[in-house]
């Protein structure tokens, strides 16, 4: 068996865990100057103005970015690859209508971003 199985409490810990987990993706988009379509982020203050984004960020800041992505995106995935079950407490919290709105909103700039840079070099 694994930890779930031997502790039926850490279904309700990852219940309580998973809005941190997406917060990783908004954590992203805000480093991006970015904000997913009806996403519950605050509005702007106004000394908060966003002049960052992936096409003009320091490169180090953009291979950061990218490589926690990937890292974050791996994990889950092997998490939920021997974990199956925990699929359920993901779509409780509109996990793939998330990561959907995400994708839609961050890969292209990011992919432009690297695009971009890939051709200065």
């Amino acid at each position: 068996g694994n930890i779930f199985t031997q502790q039926p409490s850490y279904f309700s810990d990852l219940d309580e865990t998973l809005p941190t987990v997406l917060q990783v993706f908004n954590n992203i988009l805000h480093k991006c100057g970015l904000q997913c379509e009806g996403a519950s982020a605050e509005p702007q203050k106004l000394e908060e103005k966003v002049t960052v984004t992936p096409g003009n960020m320091p490169l180090q800041e953009l291979k950061d970015i990218v490589l926690y992505l990937c890292d974050t995106c791996t994990t889950l995935w092997a998490f939920l690859d021997v974990f199956p079950l925990a699929c359920q407490t993901f779509q409780k919290h509109d996990f793939c209508y998330r990561l959907a709105s995400f994708y839609d909103v961050a890969i292209p700039e990011l992919e432009a971003a690297i695009k971009k840079r890939h051709c200065e070099d």
